[in-house]
């Protein structure tokens, strides 16, 4: 009797230490959220601030009509010496995303997401100056797409970390993983201390991410015909990114021992660029280009369609040839330059104009009809009759197999 309550005891004991160290691994991994939340969203501020910085503080100060040419050029010169000193971009940027969601393990996808920041073996220093420069440099990124490389990395690093303090606590019990029930709630616990991380940047520094929007589309049956024809233009756009890629991977391949001199290059095109058409640069989700919805009117249409089209060539040619980044919210700010140039060349409502042209836009380069949903970063809800209709046109029409969208196809 004695040695039963001697045992049931002893085994409520381990039962409750194996639960305390259960915990002790919960709150750790909370921890480590918070800091990769507070880590990553910093450098998502930081991106913004330096755009700040260079293209609306320094820009005020020098007020020299070729600024631009400036720090594109710097920013070309700094990535070429990376290159020479690190390699090249394991793969363009705007493909990795996919690449990541095919890694079988977590090697592969520690691999991929060293890649999708431009090249494995690059210090941590370096990778991150990486994916400054092109926003120091005017470049036309996304700023979002570029932190999936760090967002995964930094997953993996905290994963094997809490692996190792379970190890530690001998609660793997000879494992090499966690259990599916296991994963599911330490990862959860540390999303939510990513987001309580995230959370508090914002609240400290605010959120440095300004996305352009404009009025509603009417709901008319005039509205939805003229939607349905800037529909046709928008597809245009959005494919015509897709064929630019294509072209500028091809270049890339073949450039060969001038491979790594094409960063610069990119930088002098981009910056000349800048010179004659100020909005062919940036993000599209910054204070310096949502300046334009307040006087698109004075730019001109020709002005505004030419800005969409060479924007939309730029961003292909850069995120190809070295520059980092992501081409989501550059390919919408091309379509809203598009939309807002047929609205004053034909005096059509720029709300409907712009609602057409960036759903189709964003169905034609990622090859899905949903896609063409987040056209509601932009529009207000009452413009869903004319995204609506957008979509279906550029989903409907035939498109060569050669120009399948960036996430239409596993990799």
């Amino acid at each position: 009797m004695i040695n039963e309550t001697v045992g049931n005891e002893r085994g409520v004991g381990s039962r409750s230490m194996l639960a305390a160290r259960w915990i002790a691994a919960a709150l750790f991994m909370l921890a480590l959220g918070l800091i990769l939340g507070l880590a990553i969203m910093g450098v998502f501020d930081l991106a913004y601030a330096v755009i700040e910085l260079v293209w609306i503080d320094w820009n005020g100060i020098a007020d020299v009509p070729f600024y631009p040419l400036i720090p594109a050029t710097l920013a070309g010169v700094a990535l070429t010496l990376i290159a020479f000193r690190y390699g090249k971009p394991e793969r363009p940027m705007d493909s990795m995303g996919a690449a990541a969601k095919e890694a079988a393990d977590e090697v592969e996808v520690r691999a991929a997401a060293s890649g999708y920041s431009n090249g494995p073996r690059r210090p941590l220093p370096v990778r991150i100056a990486d994916f400054l420069l092109p926003f120091a440099g005017g470049g036309p990124v996304g700023v979002a797409m570029g932190l999936v490389g760090f967002i995964m990395s930094g997953c993996a690093w905290a994963k094997r970390r809490v692996m190792s303090l379970c190890g530690k606590f001998g609660i793997l019990a000879g494992e090499k993983d966690f259990s599916k029930r296991q994963k599911t709630l330490l990862y959860t616990i540390g999303i939510v201390g990513g987001f309580v991380g995230a959370a508090a940047v914002v609240e400290l520094f605010g959120l440095g991410m300004v996305i352009p929007r404009v009025e509603a589309a009417p709901i008319s049956l005039e509205a939805v015909g003229i939607g349905a024809l800037v529909a046709v233009a928008g597809w245009v756009l959005g494919l015509a990114y897709v064929a630019c890629a294509k072209l500028a991977k091809r270049l890339w391949e073949h450039a060969n021992k001038a491979q790594r001199l094409l960063p610069l290059v990119c930088g002098i095109v981009l910056g000349v660029s800048m010179i004659f058409l100020p909005h062919v640069g940036l993000p599209g989700s910054d204070a310096y280009s949502s300046q334009l919805m307040g006087n698109w009117q004075e730019v001109g249409p020709a002005v505004l369609i030419a800005t969409a089209l060479v924007r939309t060539v730029l961003i292909a040619f850069l995120l190809n040839m070295g520059w980092s980044g992501g081409p989501f919210f550059p390919i919408v700010y091309c379509s809203i330059c598009l939309g807002l140039g047929i609205a004053g060349a034909f005096g059509a409502d720029a709300g409907t104009c712009v609602a057409a042209a960036v759903g189709a836009a964003l169905v034609a380069f990622s090859g899905q009809p949903l896609m063409g949903v987040a056209a509601l970063m932009c529009c207000p809800v009452e413009s869903i009759p004319v995204i609506a209709v957008a979509v279906v046109i550029a989903a409907g029409i035939p498109r060569p197999k050669s120009l399948k969208g960036d996430f239409a196809r596993r990799r």
